[in-house]
């Protein structure tokens, strides 16, 4: 079987030594989509790392409040 383009780079970004996650929130019911692809990641052993100018920690973990920070 083939690896097509899309596997290769779903593969090549989840080889990544960390990924920022931005829009993660307390609020799980006005932005669920930050905080599930977190918590995915998280979970599979990703290095993670949250993104949010409202928060300094996020389910134990040190937040960023943005991308250059």
């Amino acid at each position: 079987m083939e690896t097509t383009s899309l596997e290769i780079k779903i593969n090549e970004f989840l080889a990544q030594k960390r990924i920022a996650v931005v829009g993660v929130s307390r609020n799980r019911s006005h932005h669920p989509v930050g905080n599930l692809i977190y918590q995915r990641l998280k979970n599979s052993g990703q290095d993670m790392l949250a993104v949010s100018p409202n928060m300094q920690n996020y389910e134990g973990d040190r937040c960023y409040p943005n991308l250059q920070s």
